[in-house]
C-alpha cells in the first residue's frame, strides 16, 4: 500500500527517494519503491525509457543464451528466474503491475547453422539455466521458418518479447504524477552535503522546486557520470562505468515475423531479431555479433555486412525491396575488470546515494531488489506532488528513423 495519496504541490518536498532516470530501472524502482509505502520523485531528463531502455529488444532472457558457447555460469544464475518475474508481472500477479504492457511473442526462438544443432542438447544439464530449449518440428515451427532447409534446426524457448514502450506505458501511467521532465544541468541542481546528496533544485514549469529524499537513486545509465561529475571527485572515484557500444540495424519491409537468435559457437547471438509494424511494413531490429563487430563501421557499410549476414543465416527470406537503416547506441554498465561483461546489475552505495546499472532490460527486477536493500527500514516521509505532467515515453527507433536505404 502506498503511505500516503500524493499531497498539494509544495516549493519544499521532502521524499524517501529521490530517482534520477526514467529507464526501465528508474521505473521499476519506483514501482517498487511506492508499493512497499515509500515516497518518491523521479526525474527524467528527456524521454522515458529514451537512450539504453527503448533501444532493447524486449527479450526477457531466462539464461540459455550465455550456455550456448558452454559459458552457463554467474551470468545465467542471474537471469535465470526473469522470465517467471516478468509473467506474473504481465498477468497482474506480480511486484509491478504490467498487465497493460504488451507481449509481441509468448516465445523467443534459436535457429542453427548447420552442423551446430547437436551442441544444443547438452543445455538441458546445465544447472545455471531453469529453461531448456525445445526442438521444434517443422510443422510446429513460426512462418518464417518453413521453408527453412532441413539441416536448419528450431528450438523454442519460453521467454517473452515485449514491446518496451507499452512497459514503459505500463509503469508511468500508474506514478506519473511523481514523474519530473527536467533536463540536466539546465534545469536540476544538486547540491552537496556531508552525506553526500544534501538537496536538489528542479525547475517544473518555470517554478524552482527544492526536493529533499533520504536515499537519491541514480538509474540514468550514461547520465549517472553526468551527475556524478556535478558531485565531485569525493563520490566519483568510489563508482565507475563503462561502455559496451552497438551498431544495431533496422531492415523494413515486406518481412516475415521473427523474434529469435541465430546461433553459432559463441554465447553472443550471430544476430537477434526481433519484429515490429505489420505485415507489409514490417521492422526487423537487428543486434547480436553483427551489431558489436560492426561499431567501426560507417552506416553504408554496416548495411551492407548485415544484408550479407542475412542472406547466411535466413537464406530462404527473400530481401528484395527492404530498406535499412542503423541506429548507434551504448549499453553502459558498472565498470568491470578487464572491461567483462557484469554477471548481473551493478549497485553502488556512496554516502545516501545509490548508483545502478541493470546491465540488462530483463534484470530490472532484481536490481530494484538490491536498490531497496540500501532503503531506510522504514518510510520517513508522506508522498508529495511536484507539480508535473510527467513525462512522454520515447519512441523506439525505427519511428524516428527518417532514412532508409535499399
Amino acid at each position: 500500500m502506498i503511505r500516503a495519496m500524493v499531497e498539494s504541490v509544495d516549493a519544499n518536498v521532502q521524499v524517501d527517494a529521490v530517482i534520477f532516470g526514467g529507464g526501465i530501472a528508474g521505473l521499476w524502482t519506483l514501482a517498487r519503491l511506492r508499493q512497499l509505502g515509500y515516497s518518491a520523485v523521479l526525474i527524467e531528463a528527456r524521454a522515458l525509457g529514451s537512450g539504453q531502455t527503448i533501444a532493447s529488444q524486449g527479450i526477457i532472457h531466462g539464461g540459455v543464451k550465455y550456455a550456448l558457447g558452454g559459458a552457463a555460469g554467474r551470468e545465467s544464475a542471474a537471469i535465470r528466474d526473469m522470465p517467471a518475474i516478468w509473467r506474473a508481472c504481465l498477468e497482474g500477479r506480480g511486484e509491478v503491475d504490467l498487465s497493460a504492457a504488451r507481449a509481441l511473442s509468448e516465445r523467443c526462438y534459436l535457429w542453427t547453422t548447420p552442423g551446430f544443432g547437436s551442441r544444443l542438447m547438452g543445455l538441458a544439464a546445465s544447472r545455471a539455466i531453469r529453461a531448456t530449449p525445445d526442438r521444434v518440428e517443422i510443422d510446429d515451427r513460426p512462418a518464417v521458418f518453413r521453408d527453412a532447409p532441413k539441416s536448419v534446426d528450431v528450438y523454442g524457448l519460453d521467454e517473452p518479447v515485449l514491446d518496451v514502450a507499452t512497459v514503459l506505458s505500463a509503469i508511468a501511467d500508474a506514478h506519473g504524477e511523481v514523474i519530473v521532465r527536467a533536463r540536466f544541468p539546465e534545469n536540476v541542481r544538486l547540491l552537496r552535503g556531508e552525506r553526500g546528496v544534501e538537496r536538489v533544485f528542479v525547475t517544473v514549469d518555470g517554478c524552482e522546486v527544492e526536493i529533499t529524499g533520504e536515499r537519491y537513486v541514480f538509474c540514468a545509465g550514461a547520465g549517472n557520470m553526468e551527475y556524478l561529475s556535478r558531485l565531485g571527485p569525493a563520490m566519483a572515484g568510489f563508482v565507475r562505468a563503462q561502455r559496451r557500444p552497438l551498431h544495431m540495424v533496422m531492415a523494413r519491409g515486406d518481412l516475415p515475423e521473427l523474434f529469435g537468435h541465430a546461433i553459432g559457437a559463441s554465447s553472443t547471438p550471430l544476430a537477434t531479431i526481433t519484429s515490429a509494424g505489420e505485415n507489409g511494413d514490417r521492422v526487423w531490429w537487428i543486434g547480436g555479433r553483427v551489431a558489436e563487430e560492426g561499431v567501426a563501421r560507417e552506416p553504408d557499410a554496416q548495411i551492407e555486412a548485415a544484408r550479407e549476414e542475412l542472406a547466411k543465416l535466413l537464406p530462404w527470406v527473400e530481401l528484395a525491396g527492404v530498406r535499412f537503416a542503423t541506429w548507434r547506441v551504448d549499453r553502459v554498465e558498472g565498470a568491470q575488470a578487464g572491461g567483462k561483461r557484469p554477471a548481473g546489475p551493478i549497485v553502488r552505495e556512496v554516502g545516501n546515494a545509490i548508483f545502478c546499472w541493470p546491465t540488462k532490460l530483463a534484470l530490472a527486477p532484481r536490481a530494484a531488489e538490491e536498490i531497496l536493500e540500501h532503503m531506510p527500514a522504514d518510510s520517513a516521509h508522506a508522498q508529495a506532488g511536484v507539480g508535473s505532467a510527467g513525462a512522454p515515453v520515447s519512441d523506439p527507433p525505427w519511428a524516428e528513423q527518417r532514412e532508409w536505404r535499399a
